[in-house]
């Protein structure tokens, strides 16, 4: 190792710091894909039961889908954070393991509108109203089958 590698380097106190940040971010972002991952309500088999269900528990589906995207977001912190925690170590892999975690993010907005598009067939909304009651039903349990 020269002196340039060195002025480079960072103290174990700062290196500690990170590894804490990017701790606290990892657990946010568990725990907003957590309830993203049990809002749904589902009903085996019984389309009219998710529909109610759905509109039923309107709030509690729609903070689903915010926590959804909240873990998408927090990703991009993460990613970055995880880089600079690795880098050090070997810096093809740390860009590696930031590139694919990046590439997850836009993943799961897609995936988030499923929910969404579920929603809106399910619950009758105007802009489907041309769709059978029937068809809304078979639609909106195909996108709800998507996320799960």
């Amino acid at each position: 190792m020269n002196m340039t590698d060195t002025a480079h380097e960072r103290t174990p106190e700062a290196t500690k710091r990170l590894a804490h940040l990017a701790g606290a971010v990892y657990v946010l972002l568990g725990v907003a894909a957590a309830i993203g991952y049990y809002h749904a309500p589902l009903v085996q088999g019984d389309l009219t039961a998710i529909g109610r269900e759905i509109t039923g528990t309107d709030l509690r589906f729609r903070i689903g889908v915010v926590s959804d995207v909240l873990a998408a977001v927090l990703a991009v912190p993460l990613a970055l954070l995880l880089y600079q925690l690795l880098k050090p170590v070997n810096k093809t892999q740390a860009a590696l393991m930031a590139l694919l975690l990046l590439l997850a993010i836009p993943i799961s907005f897609v995936v988030a509108l499923d929910y969404v598009a579920a929603q809106m067939l399910l619950t009758g909304a105007p802009e489907v109203s041309a769709l059978t009651g029937g068809q809304r039903g078979a639609l909106g349990m195909l996108f709800l089958r998507l996320h799960t």
